[in-house]
């Protein structure tokens, strides 16, 4: 066993039976042995969940190769995006993230162990107050390469970062001494969702 991930399935050699060995004649014949790879790639996210600001543009997601290593064949792994509670509703045609579906990440033909690759996620800005939201990001096995069982979905919370703007009616206002009760009104400036 190489422990490497070769480009072709399987290698061949041959073995010849050509002599006489005393009393023994062994026929001229030709086997060709067949060794098929059964190596791979073992591969795992560097952390399981992560933070990122609403404004931040994007979020990287990072795979490090833990086992194995390839000599000539191009490893990669699939991956998808799923809603926990991040994109599931447009806001004036904007949403929180761009799902993804069914994406490689592809870690070379002469990939090894410590070697890492990332995927980046775009996320989304918006002027709607609301509460933090996550989504994941899931990779799968893919051909040759194999994701580490704990280590194969990163969940992501987006930190909202607007505020909501309050403002009121009027500026002045008057009231006798010893008088009832005044009725102040107050708006929202800009989107309010919860």
């Amino acid at each position: 066993d190489d422990e490497k991930i070769e480009t072709n399935s399987y290698e061949t050699f041959y073995v010849r039976l050509k002599e006489k060995d005393g009393e023994v004649l062994f026929l001229d014949s030709v086997e060709t042995v067949f060794i098929y790879d059964s190596d791979y790639l073992m591969v795992g996210l560097t952390e399981t969940t992560a933070s990122v600001p609403e404004g931040a543009g994007s979020v990287q997601v990072c795979l490090n190769v833990t086992q194995g290593c390839t000599d000539g064949y191009n490893a990669r792994a699939r991956y998808s995006t799923s809603s926990i509670t991040a994109g599931n509703q447009e806001h004036n045609g904007i949403y929180d993230i761009v799902h993804v579906n069914n994406r490689s990440i592809y870690f070379g033909s002469y990939a090894t162990v410590g070697d890492i690759e990332c995927v980046s996620v775009d996320i989304y800005s918006d002027d709607i107050v609301e509460d933090n939201e996550t989504f994941a990001i899931t990779f799968y096995n893919y051909g040759r390469v194999r994701l580490n069982s704990n280590a194969s979905r990163i969940v992501i919370t987006i930190e909202d970062n607007d505020t909501a703007v309050v403002g009121m009616s009027t500026t002045h206002f008057s009231i006798k001494e010893n008088s009832s009760d005044i009725n102040l009104c107050a708006f929202l400036i800009g989107p309010l969702l919860f």
